[in-house]
């Protein structure tokens, strides 16, 4: 007999565990099916463990397109695009320039914040409950600046978000090494700060799977291993999928299945212009050290941050297009490292990075830097998807947003920028 359920969330990180238990908690049936053997083994796995709605801007600021050019001869670009992954990125890639401008650019801010502040609130509310669970650290996120160019584009940013409802505050260098002194010995010519008071930070492979638990106490059954091989489609509906092994029904199929959204949309026949931008980590181990880190540093020339998760430094940034391709590239890894230097170099003498844990990811990044969440022009099929560097930060929001939809409810911001159909 075939299973049936309310709702199928297809993809167990961020994205379809916070979906799976904000629509078992409104009452939905719900079955969650993940192709690996574990929850959040993709982007949400070693990523930079931040909430940070005081970052919306996507990455396709005015000019992108001269750095993307620049970054092909240059290993240490933040953004970095490899000539093998050109020929699959020409569709995606035009939308992805043509949504630069500055017009359209701000207007993603805009929506993301909207979004990305909305999320924030939800998951500090609930990291009260799951404290012990998975700790997550409300002392802010400090930006860092060797470029006036650069922190006035910042601060512009922070001021239109400001009458928002952005906390930020401007720090002079000596305010930067009060809110954090061991970056009192940083090898950079600092000269500018902006504390953003009300960001989070925690470790998100934590914070997923301690949901996933939560999820299964309100009755949602997670399935590993559960590839998702085809959808059942009855009179131009989607009403169930196809797994190796099961078949099963549901009245809401949802994709949130990150970067492999978009294959997985070609099978119900959909296109989204959502492609993999590849991520890189070093975790460090803390033990032993006479000082530590407090406070998330995000160091603005490199795109980069350092977020201390309790025992362990987690350096985090680039975004590399080069396809599905797993291969760590020890380049990035060792920018990266140098970035670790040059904040924290009375620190490095402490650190044993022969041993540090390094990772690489694909961010979903949608071609307009907005996620997309909603019903889908396929009928019984919805997307949670695209939400590229701020996977974290806009995961509780978006489930909120979907559910309101599936369930038919008004939702608590305006869903219009979110539109799949846009």
């Amino acid at each position: 007999m075939t299973a049936r359920y309310d709702t199928i969330i297809i993809g167990g990180g961020l994205a379809g565990v916070t979906s799976a238990y904000t629509l078992a908690k409104a009452g939905q049936s719900v079955l969650l099916l993940e192709a690996k053997d574990g929850l959040a083994q993709g982007a949400s796995y070693a990523n930079g463990g931040m909430v940070t709605p005081s970052m919306p801007d996507p990455w396709n600021g005015p000019g992108v397109g001269k750095h993307l050019f620049q970054s092909l001869f240059d290993p240490t670009s933040p953004m970095k695009l490899r000539p093998k992954a050109i020929p699959g990125l020409t569709r995606w890639g035009l939308a992805f320039l043509r949504n630069s401008v500055p017009a359209r650019h701000r207007h993603a801010i805009e929506a993301n914040y909207a979004l990305a502040d909305y999320s924030a609130q939800l998951t500090h509310t609930l990291a009260q409950e799951m404290l012990s669970d998975a700790p997550i650290y409300d002392s802010g996120v400090l930006k860092v600046f060797e470029d006036e160019v650069s922190f006035q584009s910042q601060l512009a940013n922070a001021k239109l978000l400001g009458s928002r409802g952005l906390k930020y505050h401007v720090l002079s260098p000596q305010e930067v090494i009060e809110r954090e002194p061991v970056l009192g010995g940083a090898q950079t010519n600092l000269r500018h700060g902006i504390y953003y008071s009300s960001d989070l930070s925690g470790d998100a492979h934590l914070f997923t799977n301690a949901l996933g638990q939560r999820a299964t106490d309100l009755s949602v059954e997670i399935c590993r291993q559960s590839p998702v091989m085809s959808f059942v489609i009855q009179h131009g509906r989607v009403v169930g999928v196809k797994t190796a092994h099961q078949q099963y029904l549901a009245d809401h199929i949802v994709l949130a299945a990150g970067a492999h959204t978009p294959a997985l949309a070609r099978k119900a026949g959909l296109y989204f212009p959502i492609k993999p931008a590849k991520g890189y980590s070093v975790t460090l181990a803390m033990h032993g050290w006479n000082q530590r880190p407090t406070i998330p540093i995000v160091d603005d020339a490199m795109h980069a941050a350092v977020t201390p998760l309790g025992d362990y430094l987690r350096v985090v940034g680039t975004a590399e297009f080069t396809g599905f391709d797993p291969k760590i590239s020890q380049d990035r890894i060792d920018n990266l490292l140098a970035l670790f230097k040059r904040l924290y170099p009375d620190l490095e003498r402490s650190a044993d990075t022969t041993s540090a844990s390094s990772w690489a990811g694909f961010r979903p990044m949608s071609a307009d830097g907005i996620p997309f969440i909603g019903r889908t022009k396929r009928s019984g099929l919805w997307v949670n998807a695209g939400h590229g560097h701020l996977g974290w930060t806009m995961a509780m929001g978006s489930a909120a947003l979907l559910t309101d939809a599936v369930l038919g409810k008004t939702p608590a911001i305006d869903m219009a920028p979110y539109a799949p159909v846009r």
